[in-house]
């Protein structure tokens, strides 16, 4: 019996981290990818220290996407569903 016990609260605990790790995937990464300063966090990572003071708008974008072919295509995925978010809510980097 103490066995079962140990087993039923062992498969709760791991169905409950499953819930809370859905929830977050499903609720908690659209609203932070929609947020303007995740997508200045993602330009940090791909620009190159004094590149981006001279470029606009369109020329940053060119410049991140042209950086993302060396990504994997998850990493792609997730940067051009920023980008797309972004300028549906008419955000700039």
């Amino acid at each position: 019996m103490e066995t079962l016990y140990k087993w039923l609260g062992f498969g709760l605990f791991w169905l409950a981290v499953t819930v809370a790790l859905t929830v977050f995937w499903l609720w908690a990464i659209p609203k932070i990818q929609s947020y303007d300063w995740w997508l200045w966090i993602q330009t940090y990572i791909f620009r190159r220290p004094r590149l981006f003071k001279d470029l606009d708008h369109i020329e940053r974008m060119l410049y991140i996407i042209h950086r993302a072919k060396r990504l994997p295509t998850w990493k792609r995925n997730l940067l051009a569903y920023t980008i797309y978010r972004s300028r549906r809510k008419g955000l700039t980097i």
